[in-house]
């Protein structure tokens, strides 16, 4: 099966937030020759690598880079004075040419996996006097080790990809089972729109870090064009992926292919997205932390602090709040009686609650 392009971000480009996995590694339960290959069908599509050295540890891929680009890198040098007394003259060392390597390694570990990681270097002036590493990491690569481990192991993302053509954002790939395929998202569209920023204005690896491989449960919504033009809206949210396990037994040619992760296995583990507070949440925290308990809308106490002044008074999670003062949250709301019960409680006065408690009607007084 033909594997589809992933394109990543330019070499030069600086990393921009945390990822969702460690950066530059995962581990899978397929040999090393078989990631490899997906590898290379995946970060290499066209050929357009050099293949500088392959063994069943070491995967080492090379490109050339305008020596330009990295010459700011390069460290100065102090140039021969003219005249006794000239003062000195300082400039960067010469870039003749220079090159990228992308180095993946495999390990095979005690508990039977494989782990593979990848380093990527630029080199200036390569076999020469100046040879300098003007850069060493692996934060170019966050978008493709993110995809070879979903897509061998299952996991968490939006269950896309994206590439640059002609200038314009569009999907290189789904995976099978993700939320985008569940939200009719397909190979070929042209995105438009993300979150209403114009898609083509947003470089891959931001793109990459922010929505597609972000925290599990992080919402975002794209504008898309089909092929035939026809345009469609999706809200989508960063959930479970299964891995691709009949893609894998087609492209590697096997009868059996690891089930991956489960659902369970993932929620359990993955860090969650937690959306920004908005000021009306952040009033019922402060509100909370002022009385030392929350309720929901309809009365509910859903909790209350240790050691607080609604704990030492006797209210428990489960009660649900009738009246305060006398006065019913029919009447008032929940929004208004928590206000009144913050008010009084940090003014020194009293809160008398009526609760209902496993069937019967318990008053509880706060005060500070």
């Amino acid at each position: 099966m033909k594997m589809r392009k992933i394109v990543l971000a330019a070499v030069l480009t600086l990393a921009l937030s945390a990822p969702a996995f460690a950066t530059g590694t995962f581990t899978c339960a397929y040999t090393s020759p078989a990631v490899q290959k997906l590898l290379l069908a995946a970060f290499d599509p066209e050929g357009t690598w050099d293949i500088v050295r392959q063994s069943p540890n070491t995967l080492v891929l090379a490109n050339e880079v305008d020596p330009e680009s990295v010459r700011y890198l390069m460290p100065m040098m102090r140039l021969p004075r003219r005249r006794p007394h000239e003062p000195d003259r300082w400039e960067r060392e010469p870039v003749f040419t220079a090159e990228e390597y992308v180095t993946f390694n495999f390990r095979e570990e005690r508990n039977g996996l494989l782990r593979v990681t990848v380093r990527h270097d630029v080199v200036a002036n390569p076999g020469r006097r100046f040879e300098r590493t003007v850069k060493s990491d692996c934060d170019d690569h966050f978008r493709l080790m993110n995809y070879c481990a979903v897509f061998l192991n299952g996991g968490y993302g939006a269950g896309f990809d994206t590439a640059y053509r002609r200038g314009h954002m569009y999907i290189a790939d789904v995976l099978e089972g993700s939320a985008a395929d569940l939200a009719g998202v397909r190979e070929g569209d042209r995105v438009r729109l993300i979150n209403k920023t114009v898609a083509d204005e947003v470089s891959l690896d931001q793109f990459g870090r922010k929505y597609q491989w972000a925290q599990l449960g992080k919402p975002f919504t794209m504008d898309l064009e089909r092929p035939n033009g026809e345009r469609y809206h999706v809200e989508l949210a960063v959930d479970y992926i299964p891995a691709q396990t009949e893609r894998c037994k087609e492209f590697f040619g096997i009868d059996d292919a690891d089930p991956g992760r489960t659902r369970e296995q993932v929620y359990a583990s993955a860090p969650r997205y937690v959306p920004p507070m908005t000021p009306e949440m952040k009033r019922q925290l402060e509100a909370q932390q002022a009385i030392g308990f929350a309720f929901d809308d309809d009365g509910t106490v859903t909790e209350v602090l240790k050691d607080a002044i609604a704990d030492k008074a006797g209210l428990k999670a489960g009660d649900v709040i009738t009246e305060h003062n006398l006065v019913s949250i029919k009447q008032t709301g929940a929004a208004k009686m928590r206000e009144d019960i913050e008010r009084r409680v940090t003014g020194g006065l009293v809160s008398m609650l009526t609760v209902r408690r496993n069937g019967k009607e318990v008053i509880v007084k706060l005060r500070k």
